[in-house]
This record gives structure tokens, C-alpha cells and sequence, in this order.
């Protein structure tokens, strides 16, 4: 077969057909790898955002006697660093991590510090007013928090998570200071409630759609400092709800089995 001159170079139509199909399998080769390693990057900068916020909460609790932030007994608004208002307090108190307001130093403009949220979380749309379960409208704009939800233990009281019937509605709000956690390593401060690092999947999907993530590996940052990814599922069965939140004896209980870290559900 004679050679016919293709541009710059002396190249067969055959061989330049081979170099594209070989250059085709690397692409092919290469991508998996490349997204595995986007993947175990995004998980990295995930656990240090979530210490990073966990050693401010510790911040916090230095300058004000030993306490974690707490958001009071009784519901109410307060005007949020954005301009909005947010009901916090009660129950409710720093669910849907409201726990970030009490640091406004840490917002630029409208929005929270990007060193303090997961690299893989989405910029959310404001949805609008939501009615609370006290009947309080308030509106919820996920996207200008990291969505680092603090331990409900943190701000109720240990004796009415520890008895034997746990009723949400019967729960007792209470201030709890950080230097009562009896199991520093094992009790949950901080954990990442949608686990944004979970890749998007046909097994994920049922999950995620429904904003369920803790049969998955997520971030969690501990009253000792440390962080770790594992399954919410498969940390120490909760008074109610899920593990690492509404956890049986409050702060004076663990939360965390060290042999699950690393674990699937």
C-alpha cells in the first residue's frame, strides 16, 4: 500500500487509525483511575474541612466556659449574617447545622468560609419558608452553610436521651459543655449529614434521592479532634433516630465502634 501524505507527517490511513484507538483504550484506562483519585482527594479535603470546623466548635467552647454553642430552650428568629431569618432554638435547636450562625466571622458576603464545607457540596437553591414543627415559619437556604451537622447530644439533656422510650417531642433541651464528653474519641461531634463525597449511582440513588446517606462512608470529626469516614449506620444504635445524633446518654455515651471505621453498610 502506498503512502499518502496526511498533513505534516508520512502516515498510512491504517496507522493513523491504530494511534487514535490506542490513544482511545488509555482515555478509557485512565478515566476510571483519574475519578478514583478526584474521589479519595475530595474525601481528604472533606475530613479536614470537618476537623477544621470541629477545632472551632473546641475554639468556642474555650471562650465560653466550657459550653458548646446553644441556641436556647425556647424557639425563636434571628436575623442570619445573609439577611434572612432562621428559627433557632428548641429541640430543633442546631439541626440542619444552625450551629454555624453563632460564627458569623467565618462568612464572606453571603456565604460560608469554602475551607469549612465538603469540596463535593453542591451550591443549593433557597427553597423558600419552611413551617418548623412549633409552628414557626422560617426559611431554609441550605447553600450558605456547610452542611456539618452538629451532634443533637451537644445541646439535650443526657437523661432524656438515656431512658428506656425515647419520644422526640419529650425531649429536654440543655446547654452541655464540650469537657463532659466522657469518650473524647469515641463521641461524634461533628458528622456530614448527605454525605456529598457518595458518588451518585444506580445503588445510591434510592438514598440519596431521599436525602439518606448514612448507609454509606461519611465524614465524621470527634470530640478529641480526630476525624474518620464511616458508615452512620454501623456507629453505636442510637436512643433515636440515627447514629452519631440523638445518641443513648448524650455526651457521657459513645457513639463510635473504632472496629467499623472503614466499614460499608
Amino acid at each position: 500500500m502506498t503512502r499518502e501524505r496526511l498533513g505534516c507527517g508520512a502516515f498510512t490511513l491504517i496507522e493513523l487509525l491504530v494511534a487514535i484507538s490506542i490513544i482511545a483504550v488509555l482515555v478509557a484506562i485512565l478515566l476510571p483511575i483519574l475519578s478514583s483519585v478526584r474521589k479519595q482527594r475530595n474525601e481528604l479535603v472533606c475530613l479536614s474541612s470537618i476537623r477544621s470546623s470541629g477545632s472551632m466548635l473546641e475554639i468556642y467552647s474555650f471562650d465560653n466556659r466550657g459550653y458548646m454553642p446553644f441556641g436556647g430552650v425556647t424557639p425563636r428568629m434571628i436575623s442570619t449574617p445573609y439577611g434572612a431569618e432562621m428559627l433557632i432554638g428548641g429541640v430543633d435547636g442546631l439541626d440542619f447545622s444552625r450551629w454555624t450562625f453563632f460564627f458569623e466571622e467565618y462568612w464572606t458576603e453571603d456565604a460560608w468560609n469554602r475551607g469549612m464545607t465538603c469540596p463535593s457540596q453542591p451550591v443549593f437553591e433557597d427553597t423558600g419558608y419552611v413551617e418548623s414543627q412549633s409552628g414557626v415559619m422560617s426559611r431554609n437556604i441550605p447553600n450558605r452553610r456547610p452542611w456539618y451537622f452538629i451532634s443533637s447530644a451537644f445541646h439535650i439533656s443526657s437523661g432524656s436521651l438515656s431512658r428506656s422510650t425515647v419520644v422526640y417531642e419529650d425531649l429536654i433541651v440543655k446547654a452541655q459543655p464540650l469537657y463532659g464528653v466522657r469518650y473524647t474519641s469515641l463521641k461524634s461531634l461533628l458528622f456530614e449529614q448527605l454525605g456529598f463525597c457518595v458518588s451518585y449511582n444506580s445503588s445510591t440513588a434510592p438514598y440519596l434521592s431521599r436525602g439518606l446517606t448514612y448507609p454509606f462512608p461519611t465524614s465524621i470529626a470527634c470530640a478529641d479532634g480526630s476525624a474518620a469516614r464511616f458508615s452512620l449506620a454501623n456507629a453505636i444504635s442510637p436512643a433515636i433516630g440515627q447514629g452519631c445524633d440523638f445518641t443513648k446518654d448524650g455526651i457521657m455515651g459513645r457513639d463510635i465502634d473504632r472496629s467499623l471505621i472503614g466499614a460499608r453498610y
